[in-house]
């Protein structure tokens, strides 16, 4: 899970480096995107290191929500589940 910060790049940074010396692949889903502008910046950040992007999350009061009180988003009952759609 990669969020829009520094911080959190340069830990997929040292996630990725662990996965290439244990001879793994590693990939990042993005959490809590603001916009789709944002999700550009952060997929070609994590491209030039390397990292494959999966998928993407928003930063959506309903996901927050679900995992607060512990309830999973269901596909089909959550349109903004997978990649960004802002």
């Amino acid at each position: 899970m990669v969020e829009p910060s520094f911080e959190s790049l340069e830990i997929a940074d040292r996630i990725q480096k662990i996965a290439v010396g244990m001879q793994k692949s590693a990939a990042a889903v993005l959490n809590k995107i603001p916009s789709s502008k944002i999700a550009g910046q952060l997929k070609e950040k994590l491209r030039e290191r390397g990292i494959h992007v999966i998928g993407t999350l928003p930063n959506d009061p309903l996901v927050f929500e679900a995992g607060f009180v512990g309830h999973g988003l269901k596909k089909g009952n959550y349109a903004g589940c997978g990649p960004y759609r802002g």
